[in-house]
């Protein structure tokens, strides 16, 4: 679908008061630049640009990743896109392409330059068979499509490099308008275009604007008065449309001081002062650059800018800050807490869905996740969690996948928030990450331990558990936040132990609960279980938790629906009286159900294994089993009353959607192939087996390092 042209998104702009930013990035020279170039993109859409742009290398030389990131940023992201089209080392026939390209794309806005000099030549020659510059491209433009394209070009307020040298006689052989937009070197050396020339290229881009130009973008500049002096020199010329200045970032400051005095940039002495003073102070050098930004922006608007464009160097932080600070971005839309969701949808009688997932690695599995994530949001779920890495490990990545699923996915975030390594600043830093963002929900956990070790270990400066966690979130963020919290329906795997006199040693209550298994290297029969004591405690922690805070509750994985019933009973006895979901481990694959029940000492009814084990080597059927149980269990879980389904989908969507598909809870595509209602070869009765079959026992090897 074509976008619109940005002369036309002005005009119906024309009547706010409030003016718009743009932003223009660069093509990476990689695949894994690309990547995050993408993604950093697609963040930034929440700062509200009217529209971006996206150079193009001299020659063509980054023509497929241009097009490619503009197409993406046009259709996948829906950002209206400016496409830079250069002149140098262009035969017509690849500047035709190119064009089709765009138009094939929707992309209806071209940036038409004439283009740096290829790479290791100082000046730029005319390609035969091209254009000779900037002026030839707008006209064949117009010749070639009309009005298709709206068509952009740029403006020089200090004049081109090209025409700036070195004056002899220095400052005081200059005129008025000459000291105007000067720079002055450190050596005392002035460099200025002259007015002659000046007014030749105010000739020029009036030539441009005439052919077809609707509107002008100006090459950065650090002086407000040289922008208010263009301006007025292009109105006395008779050049009527918008010129939008266009100003450069300070990110860093050896990168300022390089494109400065490579485009003869005119720095303010005051400006170049406060730069070097903090030169060494990487982080001290971006606030500067913030606190400019919106300076010089406030200055531009005041002289009637109707927006501003930012070079900001494909990084995203500072010029975050200058859009903030000048509160420009559109407001952030704040999602709804979840418990407030629950209470409607229990009012609707409406069963519902949450999905868990954990970040990925790489770049390639972030992208995989959200696409995921895009499809499973047809289940319309009340929320979707992401786990937070031992010490903020995936920090970042849980961040960008929390946001992603909010600003991509329209789908509510639950964010994981631990204390394991996870000193207070940085637990601070993440709640005002997410509170910026929108989201409004945080699942408060202790976390694991760090990868390697066994044990959990406080942090100095940090939290000693969940508690403590609650408690801050709400003396710092008052009812800003949900908070979730984790119930352990057999216990916490820390508080499960070996009872060596065996299953005649347990209560009741904890013969209930318990684990019973079989040691492959010895077929010695082992019982573990959360001793009553311990499980008293617990209760009366996770009360704690509720009372400090937590609206609801997320259980860890079980197997046995009167696990789930016995767990409620025992919380509303404790006068927990909160929504207790019930967490959903999807049997998957027979190894990642194994690795994963040993590892938390988990209880498994022996139906279940009994059906699995003659199919153990079959995949496919054991994701069938997973749908057939699953279906079955979830049913029971709804009838017993659980508020909410929560499935640990471990980043895989076949079993869940089937599960969900069997509930009547998600209707496929008519193109999903639908897998049968019952595995080939599974014996498994119609419903799940309750704790009256006290036969557990299962073939296993000794549960690892402990969970927690």
């Amino acid at each position: 679908m074509a976008g619109k042209k940005i002369v036309d998104l002005m005009q119906d702009r024309a009547g706010e008061k409030s003016p718009w930013v743009s932003f223009e990035y660069f093509p990476p020279r990689t695949a894994q630049g690309v990547t995050n170039l993408e993604a950093r993109i697609e963040r930034m859409k929440a700062l509200g640009p009217m529209f971006v742009d996206m150079t193009w290398g001299a020659g063509g030389s980054t023509a497929d990743v241009t097009l490619d990131i503009s197409a993406k940023c046009q259709n996948k992201f829906g950002l209206e896109t400016n496409m830079h089209l250069t002149c140098t080392n262009m035969p017509q026939e690849q500047i035709k392409k190119a064009l089709a390209s765009a138009k094939e794309a929707g992309i209806r806005n071209i940036l038409a330059l004439r283009g740096d000099p290829p790479h290791g030549e100082e000046r730029w020659e005319a390609t035969e068979g091209g254009f000779n510059c900037a002026l030839d491209l707008v006209k064949y433009i117009r010749k070639e499509y009309g009005d298709y394209f709206g068509v952009s070009v740029a403006g020089y307020p200090e004049g081109h490099p090209n025409t700036i040298s070195l004056v002899e006689g220095g400052m005081d052989a200059l005129s008025e308008a000459e000291k105007g937009r000067c720079r002055v070197e450190e050596s005392g050396e002035v460099y200025v275009c002259p007015d002659s020339d000046f007014e030749a290229e105010l000739d020029y881009l009036k030539e441009k604007v005439d052919a077809g130009a609707d509107f002008i973008v100006t090459q950065m500049f650090f002086d407000a008065g040289v922008y208010e002096s263009f301006v007025k020199a292009c109105k006395a010329k008779g050049i009527n449309v918008p010129v939008i200045p266009g100003l450069m970032c300070v990110n860093a400051y050896g990168g300022f001081v390089k494109m400065t005095k490579f485009c003869k940039t005119r720095v303010p002495a005051e400006l170049a002062s406060q730069l070097a003073e903090v030169a060494e102070d990487a982080d001290a050098v971006k606030k500067m650059g913030i606190k400019v930004g919106i300076e010089l922006s406030k200055r531009c608007i005041a002289a009637g800018a109707v927006g501003v464009h930012y070079y900001c160097l494909n990084l995203e932080k500072v010029v975050s800050g200058i859009v903030e600070g000048l509160d420009l971005a559109p407001p952030v839309k704040v999602m709804p807490k979840i418990i407030d969701v629950l209470a409607a949808r229990k009012a609707e009688g409406k069963a519902s869905v949450s999905l868990e997932f954990f970040p990925p690695r790489t770049a390639k599995g972030v992208e995989n996740l959200m696409a995921r994530l895009q499809r499973m949001k047809a289940v319309d779920p009340v929320f979707a969690d992401f786990t937070w890495g031992a010490g903020g490990s995936t920090s970042e990545v849980t961040l960008e996948l929390t946001k992603g699923a909010k600003q991509k996915a329209q789908v509510n975030p639950n964010m994981h928030l631990t204390c394991t390594n996870m000193p207070k600043e940085k637990i601070t830093g993440a709640l005002q990450e997410a509170r910026e963002a929108g989201v409004t929900n945080i699942v408060a956990l202790r976390g694991d331990p760090p990868h390697g070790e066994e044990k959990w270990e406080v942090t100095e400066g940090g939290f000693s558990c969940a508690l403590d966690l609650v408690k801050f979130i709400r003396q710092e963020h008052g009812d800003f936040f949900g908070i979730s919290v984790a119930g352990y329906p057999e216990g916490h795997p820390d508080k499960i132990v070996e009872v060596a006199e065996g299953e005649e040693g347990l209560s009741e209550g904890e013969r209930k609960r318990c684990r019973v298994a079989v040691d492959e290297a010895t077929g010695e029969k082992k019982v573990w279980v959360c001793r009553d004591a311990a499980f008293e405690e617990e209760l009366t922690y996770l009360k704690e938790k509720v009372d400090a805070g937590a609206d609801f509750i997320i259980t860890q994985m079980f197997f046995d629906v009167e696990t789930y019933v016995a767990f409620v009973e025992a919380c509303r006895r404790r006068g927990i009286n909160c929504p207790v979901v019930p967490g959903i481990m999807c049997i998957n694959a027979y190894a990642g159900m194994k690795k994963m029940t040993d590892f938390c000492k988990t209880r498994v009814p022996s139906a279940i294994w009994e059906a699995l084990e003659p199919i153990r080597e079959d995949a496919a059927a054991v994701k069938q089993f997973g749908v057939h149980w699953g279906t079955t269990f979830c049913n029971q879980l709804l009838e017993a009353g659980a508020p909410v389904l929560h499935f640990y989908t471990l980043n895989l969507e076949t079993v869940t959607m089937k599960i969900l598909e069997g509930l009547g809870l998600y209707q496929p595509p008519v193109t999903l192939e639908s897998l049968p209602a019952a595995p080939a070869q599974s014996t498994l009765p119609p419903a799940p087996p309750t704790t009256a079959d006290k036969s557990t026992e299962v073939a296993t090897t000794q549960p690892g390092a402990m969970f927690a």
